[in-house]
């Protein structure tokens, strides 16, 4: 399906409404004017230019890594950690109702949790060490 324009504000913002499990691009053009269509043909370049004001997922401090997601059974959490630490883990469901906690030591920060949920949804990771904590929105199938 291909996506469908909402809205242009009054800030020059582009507000699209895509199919689930996409992705938009942020194309700098020359002109103002420009206009990119769904079926354009965009020359990939060598280096990202991020807008001003707009930060890098890596600069927000995300310090974990959480695959497969959407998951069946297991997650294996991938962490940017200087050295091996315990972690908590907790999930909650969309209402808040926490559904499993686990605490443990990561392995070359590397941890791998087995939640038991039977129920597909959405549901929130919040991972916890002693320094930081954060939270991740993750998919059961």
């Amino acid at each position: 399906m291909p996506p469908t324009l909402t809205t242009i504000t009054a800030n020059n913002e582009l507000h699209v409404k895509l199919p689930p499990r996409s992705f938009t691009v942020y194309v700098q053009g020359n002109h103002i004017d420009s206009l990119i269509s769904v079926n354009d043909t965009i020359t990939p370049v060598d280096t990202v230019v991020v807008p001003t004001g707009i930060k890098p997922v890596e600069a927000s401090g995300v310090f974990a890594k959480i695959f497969p997601n959407p998951f069946s059974s297991m997650i294996m959490v991938s962490m940017n950690l200087p050295q091996d630490e315990s972690v908590t883990a907790q999930i909650t469901d969309l209402s808040g109702r926490v559904i499993y906690t686990d605490s443990g030591m990561t392995q070359n920060g590397k941890l791998v949790l087995n939640p038991g949920i039977d129920i597909a949804g959405i549901y929130f990771l919040r991972l916890s060490t002693a320094e930081q904590s954060q939270t991740y929105k993750i998919v059961k199938q």
